[in-house]
């Protein structure tokens, strides 16, 4: 929290190493992979979080760690655009999983949205951008919506993909649906 991510990673990493058996310590893992992504060690990172889907398939950070690796791949799609296929995968995990929350799931989808249009596929990016918006709607009309935020997202990325096509009509559309 106070922005010194070396020390934490260092302390992180003594816990782990004197503490191995400690029920924390996929936290302290988890948290670990954390710091060295704000640290832009993406490759280390992703250790830290496979460590955690590896070793503690058991713990709450499973599905949040598939996410974060993802979040790592994709950022290292820039220069590596192979790691689109992977972030792609490591979200599917997350979609698929029956212990993921609905929010964690249309994150996920929202993501693999973001990988589509990277990898120049629209249409797919469309689709995935439409399922959290549809999924959003219907959980709203049942009065339980939840956080909007990857439905707005997915929303104005899918009605930007409609304006890039010159749909106009579309791209209303969708932002009705906002509104």
């Amino acid at each position: 929290e106070q922005k010194e991510y070396l020390r934490a990673i260092e302390y992180f990493a003594s816990l782990s190493k004197n503490h191995p058996g400690s029920p924390k310590v996929p936290e302290a893992r988890f948290a670990q992979g954390d710091a060295l992504s704000e640290l832009g060690k993406f490759p280390t990172a992703i250790l830290a979080f496979e460590e955690i889907i590896a070793k503690y398939a058991d713990s709450y950070l499973v599905d949040l760690a598939w996410g974060r690796k993802g979040d790592c791949q994709f950022t290292l799609a820039k220069d590596e655009p192979q790691r689109y296929q992977e972030a792609l995968a490591s979200y599917r995990t997350v979609l698929e999983s029956p212990t993921a929350s609905r929010d964690l799931k249309w994150q996920a989808e929202y993501k693999m949205g973001r990988c589509r249009e990277k990898m120049g596929q629209p249409a797919e990016a469309l689709e995935h951008y439409m399922n959290v918006v549809y999924g959003y709607l219907a959980e709203a009309e049942k009065g339980d919506a939840g956080d909007p935020v990857w439905f707005a997202r997915s929303a104005f990325n899918a009605a930007a993909i409609k304006e890039s096509e010159q749909q106009w009509r579309e791209a209303v559309a969708i932002y009705r649906r906002v509104a």
